[in-house]
């Protein structure tokens, strides 16, 4: 009796043990579900407070919270957003953070970093592609609106070329360099190469400058008095060559008379007059 006794005695133990986790697991349950309603309830409020008031009317710190709800299921972004936010600065230079530098930020996921990442890349190339119905690059203006979709937000200095043909229709743009030009023989070979092989007329050079600041440098100057010196006798007219910088800002040397400078300064002794085309883009003819 005392063996059946001790044995009923375990099994009631059991049976109360298994009821206590049964309890708690139900417990925990219920808090992962009220959490996760929690969260669905907040991303819907601030899914409508965003459509309803619009994006300038948010915060910045909310717009990254949203942004993030797509890569970061059942979980608060909200701490992440400021601490990114915190971290770099304000939420455009969030954007312009690469892949390595958000993944270390705590509570970042790879697929989170990864779309942060990528973002102005894919918002440039749709920016290209709609702008390409309108390739008529005639003014320094139409260029700026044109180049500022794949060169605003470049963290680093790149060089492209624009060719285009008798009317000043785009053929095709070319990255020549990624960084400072320190070759200019090379740089020149490869510019007139390009414009050949397409058949190009009418060249413009972009670069963009990372620093803001728009202003040619001494090298910026250098280079266009060498391509004005060298393209002519190619029968390659150098249409412009302008400077990209931040918020909208552009600098071009033929709406600044940098070219006609050049030319009537030290260039002048060895570069030829550019023929009518060049005159033509600006909209009328040099002075002489």
């Amino acid at each position: 009796m005392k063996l059946l006794y001790t044995i009923c005695r375990i099994c009631v133990k059991i049976k109360c043990m298994d009821y206590e986790k049964n309890c708690e697991n139900t417990e925990n349950k219920s808090a992962e579900t009220q959490n996760a309603q929690i969260h669905k309830d907040h991303r819907q409020r601030l899914r409508k407070q965003l459509l309803a008031d619009g994006i300038d009317a948010c915060p910045e710190h909310q717009i990254l919270e949203y942004f993030l709800f797509a890569y970061i299921p059942m979980k608060d972004t909200n701490p992440l957003a400021h601490g990114l936010i915190e971290r770099f600065g304000s939420l455009s230079k969030v954007f312009d953070t690469d892949y390595e530098a958000l993944r270390s930020v705590k509570g970042m996921t790879d697929t989170a970093a990864a779309a942060i990442a990528l973002h102005n890349r894919i918002t440039n190339r749709i920016n290209v592609d709609r702008l390409k119905k309108q390739d008529v690059l005639d003014t320094a203006f139409a260029v700026f609106r044109y180049a500022a979709a794949f060169m605003q937000n470049l963290a680093v200095e790149e060089t492209h070329l624009l060719c285009l043909n008798g009317v000043f229709k785009l053929i095709k743009r070319v990255r020549l360099q990624r960084g400072i030009v320190n070759q200019t023989a090379v740089y020149l070979r490869q510019i007139a190469l390009e414009a050949m092989q397409c058949g190009a007329t009418n060249i413009i050079i972009l670069h963009n400058h990372p620093s803001g600041n728009v202003f040619p440098s001494q090298s910026d100057i250098d280079v266009s008095r060498e391509m004005l010196t060298v393209f002519p006798s190619l029968e390659i007219n150098l249409l412009d060559h302008i400077i990209i910088g931040v918020g909208g800002e552009y600098y071009s040397f033929r709406d600044n008379q940098e070219f006609l400078r050049l030319r009537n300064g030290s260039a002048s002794r060895y570069a030829p007059e550019l023929n009518d085309a060049f005159n033509v883009w600006n909209g009328k003819k040099d002075k002489k």
